[in-house]
């Protein structure tokens, strides 16, 4: 039995809230600085336009630039990562994208999943 299965018995929903996005779509995202070869895995990636006065506007599904890149951003302020602003991307192939910033080279791969399924038939504490 998984971890998260475990939680999910012990009823801590705010684990079964954060994986529930990861098990409905089957995807999962990981963007990868170039420089330093740092991973940041997420759920969800969007795509934020600044205003003027350098506050964000909006989110986007698809990046342009002048967007920056926000990784989990799905819970209101919160977020995994935030890139500074997008200069030029290439699209490499339909699942990666490659883009750089004004400070750094990122690597975006959408990465497909097998969504978990919970199997209530068993009985996890049976002796």
């Amino acid at each position: 039995m998984s971890q998260f299965e475990k939680d999910a018995m012990l009823g801590k929903q705010e684990m079964v809230a954060q994986e529930c996005v990861v098990c409905r779509t089957g995807v999962k995202y990981s963007l990868i600085r170039v420089e330093d070869g740092k991973i940041i895995t997420g759920k969800s990636i969007r795509w934020v336009k600044w205003k003027e006065n350098g506050r964000a506007e909006k989110l986007f599904r698809r990046p342009q630039v002048g967007f920056s890149c926000i990784v989990d951003s799905e819970y209101g302020a919160s977020y995994t990562w935030l890139t500074t602003q997008v200069q030029s991307f290439e699209r490499v192939s339909v699942n990666e994208l490659r883009f750089k910033t004004k400070n750094s080279t990122y690597i975006l791969n959408k990465i497909k999943v097998k969504p978990s399924k919970l199997d209530y038939d068993d009985e996890p504490f049976q002796d």
